[in-house]
């Protein structure tokens, strides 16, 4: 089970640390002047959220011998999460930079912003 689920750790530490020096690397050349890298790779770098890496840790460690039959469709699962976390991460971001000007801490504006996490709280526990 170990050397199974130590490649699987092995390659989320991997995409960790490989994200984290693109991260740094492309926030240098925006400090040049360098246009914004495309949503696409961004997204490529998405285990950088450290997720991933966590999640693998704890199957890692796990004695359950339930989850190696089941392992290709966990890891399937764990590419679509970490991109699904961080793109939710980007657009509230741009809906925080959009309501600026106008947010307090109660105001409709305000509201709009806490409905990303709301829905994506909710949306996640349909299925937990």
């Amino acid at each position: 089970m170990f050397d199974t689920m130590g490649d699987l750790w092995r390659d989320t530490l991997n995409g960790l640390l490989t994200g984290l020096m693109w991260e740094r690397n492309t926030a240098l050349t925006l400090a040049s002047g360098a246009p914004e890298p495309s949503v696409a790779e961004y997204l490529k770098h998405a285990f950088t959220i450290g997720s991933a890496f966590t999640r693998s840790s704890i199957w890692l460690t796990s004695e359950n011998t339930d989850l190696l039959p089941q392992l290709e469709v966990l890891t399937a699962g764990l590419s679509e999460a970490v991109v699904a976390i961080r793109e939710i991460q980007q657009r509230r971001a741009r809906c925080a930079e959009v309501l600026a000007p106008v947010i307090q801490e109660k105001n409709a504006a305000a509201g709009v912003l806490r409905l990303i996490g709301r829905t994506a709280t909710s949306a996640g526990s349909k299925t937990a």
